[in-house]
């Protein structure tokens, strides 16, 4: 339950500090997974945008045992999986960022938990990982 308290306030912080938008998606929750689609925020048209689902993978914790938080950009016109990868993973290689392609093609970025940290410090930072994300993704695309 504080893990979901936690992708909730990450979602809530992220939105209104601009880091992700959340333009016409949802929540999605099944036995695998619990989280929210969403995009980086950005004022490009939403069609351009690359999508991302974001919250606990179960499966994904159980198989790495990194953490329990996932950035996932699908293998759709949508996720934009293969691009987010050649944005996004020189620099998680970089700084020592887990990413992995799931069974079903699609990119995925570990989203490190801080040990011993208030729930605050931890959803701090989260957002500021998705913000560095998002930086690296604007970089490619200016």
């Amino acid at each position: 339950l504080e893990l979901s308290s936690i992708c909730e306030e990450v979602s809530n912080l992220g939105v209104s500090e601009g880091v992700i938008d959340h333009k016409g998606t949802r929540p999605q929750a099944s036995s695998e997974r619990i989280g929210r689609y969403t995009y980086m925020a950005t004022d490009l048209e939403v069609e351009k945008l690359p999508g991302a689902w974001l919250g606990i993978h179960f499966r994904l914790w159980k198989k790495h045992g990194i953490t329990p938080l996932w950035a996932i950009f699908p293998e759709s016109e949508w996720g934009q999986a293969q691009i987010m990868r050649e944005y996004l993973e020189p620099w998680a290689t970089k700084e020592g960022i887990f990413t992995t392609i799931d069974s079903d093609g699609s990119f995925a970025i570990a989203l490190d938990l801080p040990h011993a940290e208030e729930k605050d410090a931890v959803v701090r930072a989260v957002v500021d990982r998705l913000e560095d994300m998002r930086q690296q993704w604007l970089m490619h695309i200016s």
